[in-house]
């Protein structure tokens, strides 16, 4: 279910393209791990990509992990939370297939395990906080609506799954795999 024709990055590069880069002082990563024996929920907001990856080393086999495409301010998770963010997304789930992006080619495609996640870089990261993370959400929901995406998928506050982690829904699990479009 890989898609083939793209250059595969890790989990470092992804983050690098997808997070600002460097975080202000109150501005936070979030990982949350669900283990999906018993749904237990843990959630850590963490400085940086390094010591969100480091984190993430914390969890091991049952482990689905997750990361918050928006900053967050502190160790908050509501829209109010939301500090920055620096991408447009859609999600494909249960798609084996991507569709045709023509003239609208995201950036970075991740293989999520079941489906696919699709990411467009913005040139500058937008400012959440200011209530300008309406304007991300509308664009998530054209971009969602045009290439037939999950419409429940739009919101700031969505986490998503971290590169090179498991998805643990299936049996052998799936590896979580980010590649850039070409």
């Amino acid at each position: 279910m890989y898609y083939t024709g793209m250059e595969t990055i890790n989990a470092r590069t992804f983050f690098s393209l997808i997070w600002p880069n460097p975080l202000y002082e109150d501005e936070t990563l979030e990982l949350r791990a669900i283990r999906r024996a018993d749904k237990e929920v843990k959630r850590e907001f963490l400085p940086s990509i390094s010591e969100f990856l480091k984190a993430t080393k914390n969890y091991g086999t049952g482990w689905d992990i997750y990361f918050g495409i928006s900053t967050r301010y502190l160790t908050g998770g509501t829209k109010a939370d939301c500090y920055r963010i620096s991408c447009t997304w859609v999600d494909f789930d249960n798609t084996v297939k991507l569709p045709d992006f023509k003239k609208t080619p995201p950036s970075i495609v991740v293989n999520s395990g079941g489906g696919f996640h699709a990411y467009w870089v913005l040139e500058t990261p937008v400012f959440l906080r200011s209530g300008d993370w309406k304007e991300i959400e509308a664009v998530n929901r054209a971009l969602s609506k045009r290439f037939s995406g999950d419409k429940n998928c739009i919101d700031i506050t969505r986490i998503l799954r971290v590169p090179g982690s498991y998805n643990y829904k299936y049996d052998p699990p799936r590896k979580v795999v980010a590649s850039e479009y070409s």
